[in-house]
C-alpha cells in the first residue's frame, strides 16, 4: 500500500547545516560573547557603564616619583614578599583591634599593579593616583595605553572611557569610596571578614593570621579559604602605609588575581 510505503522511505538529508554543526556554531558564539564580557570587566568598561551598581554590589600619571620622594618602593613585589618570614601568628580579634587603631591618611600618591590570569592570558592594569582628601585624580593603565580616568573634585565624580570618548558624572556618594573607584582592596575588607569569624558569619572555611618581617619591614598577613571553588584571598597589609600593599587570589593552587601597592607617597600640607 502506497502508505506503508511511505513510512519505509528514508528522510532525505538535509542539504542545510547539521544538528551537530549548529550545537558547534551556538557553542562558539557563546564562548565569544563571554570572552567580550570578560574583557570588558577586566577593563572596567563594565564599571564604566553601570558604576553605581557595581559599587552597590562590591566585595583593579604621567607623573613618576623621584626615589627621594618615595616612602614606600616595590615592597610588596612578589620577589620580596617570598622573602617574609614568619614571626608569630594572631588571631582574628587581634588583627581587627589592631585595624580599628588605623586612620588612613587623607592625602597621598599611589602606583599600583592588577593582573589577571587565566590559563592562557594576562592582563595587567597600572593605577596612578593622587588624594587629597575627597579631591582625586586616577588613571588606569593597560600598557602605555589609558584607558580610563576618575576625577573627583570633592562634590562630583566623573568617569571618562579614555577609548571611547565618553564620561559621565555621579554626585558623591557613600558609594563610591577611592578604593572602590581604583579598582584597589580596602583594610576594611580585611576587618569586616575578621568580624564575620568572630561572629560565626563569615563563609570561611580556613584562616591564618600572622605578622610576618623581613628583617626590615613588618607586614601583617591574612589569610582567607572559601568553600565553593576552594578560593583563597592572600592580604598583606603595611601599618606603615595603613594599606594593603598585595593581595593573591587562588582557585586551588592556580593564581588567577594579584594586586600590588608599587609606590606610595604621603602628602603633606
Amino acid at each position: 500500500m502506497k502508505s506503508d510505503n511511505k513510512k519505509n522511505r528514508k528522510a532525505p538529508k538535509s542539504s542545510g547545516i547539521s544538528f551537530k554543526g549548529t550545537i558547534l556554531i551556538t557553542v562558539c558564539i557563546t564562548l565569544a560573547f563571554a570572552l567580550l564580557i570578560y574583557v570588558m570587566y577586566i577593563f572596567d568598561f563594565i564599571t564604566f557603564i553601570d558604576l553605581a551598581d557595581k559599587m552597590n554590589n562590591n566585595m583593579h600619571f604621567t607623573n613618576i616619583l623621584s626615589d627621594d620622594e618615595v616612602l614606600y618602593e616595590n615592597l610588596a613585589e612578589k620577589t620580596q614578599i617570598d622573602n617574609f618570614q614568619l614571626m608569630y601568628e594572631i588571631t582574628p580579634e587581634e588583627l581587627t583591634l589592631i585595624l580599628s587603631a588605623c586612620n588612613p591618611y587623607d592625602s597621598y600618591t599611589i602606583s599600583s599593579n592588577i593582573t589577571n590570569q587565566s590559563s592562557d592570558t594576562e592582563i595587567t592594569v597600572r593605577i596612578r593616583a593622587t588624594k587629597d582628601l575627597d579631591v582625586y585624580d586616577i588613571k588606569k593603565y593597560t600598557g602605555d595605553v589609558l584607558f580610563e580616568s576618575i576625577i573627583s573634585n570633592g562634590e562630583q565624580i566623573e568617569v571618562k572611557d579614555e577609548i571611547r570618548g565618553r564620561s559621565v558624572k555621579y554626585a558623591k556618594s557613600d558609594l563610591f569610596s577611592f578604593e572602590s573607584l581604583c579598582s584597589i582592596p580596602s583594610i576594611d575588607t580585611v576587618s569586616d571578614i575578621c568580624n564575620g569569624i568572630i561572629n560565626g558569619e563569615a563563609n570561611v572555611i580556613d584562616y591564618n593570621i600572622s605578622l610576618v618581617s623581613d628583617g626590615e619591614y613588618n607586614l601583617y598577613k591574612a589569610v582567607f579559604t572559601y568553600p565553593d571553588i576552594l578560593q583563597r584571598e592572600e592580604y598583606y597589609i603595611s601599618l606603615d602605609t595603613e594599606m594593603i600593599v598585595k593581595l593573591d587570589s587562588y582557585i586551588g593552587d592556580q593564581l588567577y588575581y594579584s594586586y600590588s601597592l608599587v609606590d606610595f607617597e604621603k602628602t603633606t600640607h
